[in-house]
């Protein structure tokens, strides 16, 4: 199943997004299956700060897919349910706090197990930095994976701050091989460095040799959630904050 689909209509969409004065704050991509079709994305959400959602399905594997919102104590905030693949929420919060929001993957084409979805946070911004060369980067990752008979299993871009630990969770399978791999913007982050931690904490891999593509293999896995660590080590002069791309593979040979 390739990403690349997916990848291609996140960026369409994003670029529309910037036009309109949209900061991208995060964006990601993942999946949703017959057997398990609700992805739970943890966000963060400012009081009073009108946040736009959207998600995008595979044009070719889901034909619906839905956006629901749960405030921090489960309370379903909005929704979108209309039967497209596009849905679009906004949300302007009572309280800060963690949000759930659950991707539903609600109608599959026929004959299709499973399918990738991309899903994007903005807010509007008078001054939008625009992650069009980090998007460009990340189509180009994907299709090398591909290319090396590995399997894509999620795509995400987070908000760096200069020398500042940002952690993504990641669930790999027991005995299976990953490969983690990361890109700073280009034009704004010099060094970037990834550590991998098993579920007990022990650091299971690093890449801090100070380029902007570190790439961290995982072998032999144990079951759970991992932790990526990303830091921004070192920017381009005057840059504070930018942001960066996760990608992990695993290998299609591996159980």
């Amino acid at each position: 199943m390739s990403v690349g689909g997916v990848l291609d209509e996140m960026s369409a969409r994003i670029r529309v997004l910037e036009e309109r004065n949209i900061q991208v704050l995060e964006s990601l991509v993942g999946f949703v299956s017959r057997n398990d079709n609700t992805f739970h994305v943890p966000i963060h959400l400012t009081q009073g700060m009108e946040t736009v959602l959207i998600g995008v399905g595979d044009a070719k594997r889901i034909l619906d897919l839905d956006l629901v919102v749960l405030d921090p104590h489960g309370q379903e905030v909005t929704r979108d349910t209309l039967t497209d693949n596009v849905p679009v929420v906004r949300v302007t919060p009572r309280q800060s706090g963690t949000y759930v929001v659950k991707v539903v993957g609600a109608s599959l084409a026929r004959d299709i197990d499973d399918g990738f979805f991309a899903f994007i946070r903005g807010v509007e911004s008078d001054a939008v930095v625009s992650i069009g060369d980090i998007l460009r980067a990340a189509v180009t990752l994907a299709f090398y994976v591909e290319s090396q008979g590995l399997q894509v299993e999620g795509v995400r871009w987070i908000p760096v701050l200069a020398r500042t630990d940002a952690a993504v969770p990641v669930g790999f399978s027991r005995g299976a091989s990953y490969v983690v791999l990361g890109v700073g913007a280009p034009t704004r982050v010099r060094n970037l460095d990834l550590t991998v931690s098993a579920p007990d904490g022990t650091v299971v891999g690093s890449d801090t040799e100070g380029d902007n593509t570190p790439l961290v293999p995982v072998r032999n896995a144990v079951q759970g959630t991992h932790t990526i660590v990303v830091r921004a080590e070192g920017m381009a002069e005057g840059v504070s904050a930018a942001h960066a791309l996760l990608l992990w593979a695993r290998d299609a040979s591996s159980p």
